[in-house]
């Protein structure tokens, strides 16, 4: 059976704060701490794609929002998932991130923005 190890911290989200609960050391309380979720911002790409080593913050990120909204919940939900659950997730943000920065490229080589408007106007598809 695995336990949590002495120096581990309990660590939960309320709004756009995440709180971390630290546990005392022998004969003194443990005491809380604050850190709002604007300060721990996310790195991303030149189009605005979380960097790779990011992931992991996003998934902590949202399994503590789940367990807000949610409680407790049963191993394998978006509150408490699996090893599997979690690999599913970063190959989603991978496929996701290729797939945009496909899109991109897509838009770059047809001239832009605009000349991608332009042309669809032209084929009557906006």
């Amino acid at each position: 059976m695995i336990r949590a190890p002495d120096h581990a911290i309990s660590i939960w989200i309320e709004g756009d704060v995440i709180h971390l609960c630290l546990p005392p050391k022998s004969g003194e309380r443990q005491h809380f701490l604050e850190l709002p979720q604007a300060k721990c911002s996310i790195e991303t790409n030149d189009f605005g794609q979380p960097l790779t080593r990011q992931r992991g913050w996003l998934i902590l990120i949202d399994i503590l929002r789940q367990r807000e909204k949610s409680g407790r919940t049963g191993i394998g939900t978006k509150g408490d998932p699996v090893k599997y659950d979690v690999e599913k997730m970063l190959v989603a943000m991978a496929t996701e991130k290729r797939s945009s920065a496909k899109i991109d490229r897509l838009i770059k080589k047809l001239g832009g923005e605009t000349a991608v408007k332009e042309l669809l106007k032209e084929l009557k598809l906006t």
